[in-house]
């Protein structure tokens, strides 16, 4: 978060870490919380502000990663339903320790390109759903 912002917008990135564990231990969604709408209307506004993107949530979650743990290639766009499929991906790092995420893209003709990006605490990266990560 900007500093201009940290007392006002201040991020309990601990509450977020309890409610990541306690959706990912008992299947339960996400929960709605103060902190979690403080953190979403703060991505937006700053895409809105900065890039002229308007951004809506479809869907939000958490996930847990052990240290030196691969997550499974993931890609939240479907070519079967792009009306209800999202833009944009953002990823935001809540309790992080050396993450590197891999988007795969392609070029034209150049397939399989790949740029790893790292994702740190209190920060957070977004990036077109046509990519894999």
């Amino acid at each position: 978060m900007p500093k201009a912002y940290e007392k006002d917008w201040y991020i309990d990135r601990d509450t977020l870490a309890a409610d990541i564990l306690v959706s990912e231990t008992q299947g339960t969604p996400f929960p709605y919380s103060k902190v979690w709408d403080m953190l979403n209307t703060y991505i937006r506004e700053h895409m809105q502000r900065y890039h002229k993107i308007s951004l809506s949530n479809i869907k939000f979650w958490g996930n847990i990663y052990k240290p030196n743990e691969i997550s499974k290639p993931k890609l939240h766009l479907n070519y079967a339903n792009l009306d209800n499929s999202p833009d944009w991906v953002s990823l935001y790092g809540v309790k992080v320790e050396e993450c590197m995420i891999r988007l795969y893209y392609d070029d034209n003709k150049r397939k399989g390109l790949y740029w790893e990006i790292p994702l740190k605490n209190n920060e957070f990266i977004i990036f077109p759903s046509t990519c894999m990560y």
